[in-house]
């Protein structure tokens, strides 16, 4: 059985629906694209997926169930990874705890890499948690390595302080302590420039805008895109070091 996942669709390239065994339990993910866009999205996808199965120690066969593409389709199926899910937008207080879950395994798994790889989407909402950890990433479509080292976790610092200012409320103490230590914790493993520690947000929209080939016409959508230079700057002026 078939069920289509609610905002499923990214621009047309692609849809992703969920396989689901007799009686409810969900078995897999179904990816499927048909046009050229979509195709890359998906190959890149799958190219993520294996990279991160071996810096995980899972066989790539174990997580992939199928492949098939042509010049325009794509078909990718994936094993469904059960587990805790966050559902943005959020209040940096409510995911302080997994923000810094998330940036240490950014810190173990990509760092295990130097840092040249990037998934390009390293958001709370496309991490699933469980026994106090990251047990799985979803969502490799942006995978590259292009982006500078870093870039990634700090995104994954800043993206709630983000929301939460549209929300007119003011971050309390231990969020602003917490990302100021991340950060610092990100700048040590990965060599941030000064300029990141100063103005993590603003470093953040900058880079996306300066790479946004890599996310296409989505990149409008990133948050610190989407929102504008000005809550980037109070932002950090907030945090920032």
């Amino acid at each position: 059985m078939k069920e289509l996942i609610r905002n499923c669709q990214h621009h047309g390239h692609h849809y992703t629906s969920f396989l689901v065994k007799e009686g409810g339990e969900i078995a897999f993910v179904e990816k499927k694209a048909f046009n050229k866009d979509g195709v890359a999205d998906l190959s890149r996808e799958g190219r993520g997926l294996e990279w991160y199965c071996r810096k995980a120690n899972k066989d790539p066969a174990d997580v992939i169930d199928s492949f098939a593409k042509t010049e325009k389709y794509c078909k990718l199926v994936i094993r469904y990874h059960d587990g805790e899910e966050v559902r943005t937008p959020v209040d940096p207080d409510s995911v302080k705890d997994k923000t810094r879950i998330a940036v240490e395994h950014y810190l173990d798994v990509f760092g295990s890499d130097d840092f040249k790889f990037s998934h390009g989407d390293y958001s709370i909402e496309n991490m699933i948690y469980g026994d106090n950890k990251v047990v799985w990433i979803i969502d490799w479509e942006h995978f590259n390595d292009k982006l500078p080292a870093g870039y990634d976790a700090v995104n994954c610092i800043v993206e709630s302080f983000l929301f939460w200012h549209g929300r007119k409320k003011a971050p309390t103490r231990s969020s602003v302590e917490t990302a100021k230590e991340l950060l610092t914790k990100v700048s040590e493993k990965a060599a941030l420039p000064e300029e990141v520690l100063r103005s993590p947000s603003l470093w953040c929209r900058k880079t996306a805008l300066e790479y946004k080939d890599i996310w296409g016409e989505q990149h409008k959508k990133l948050s610190h895109v989407d929102y504008s230079e000005e809550r980037c700057a109070e932002i950090d002026r907030i945090i920032g070091l």
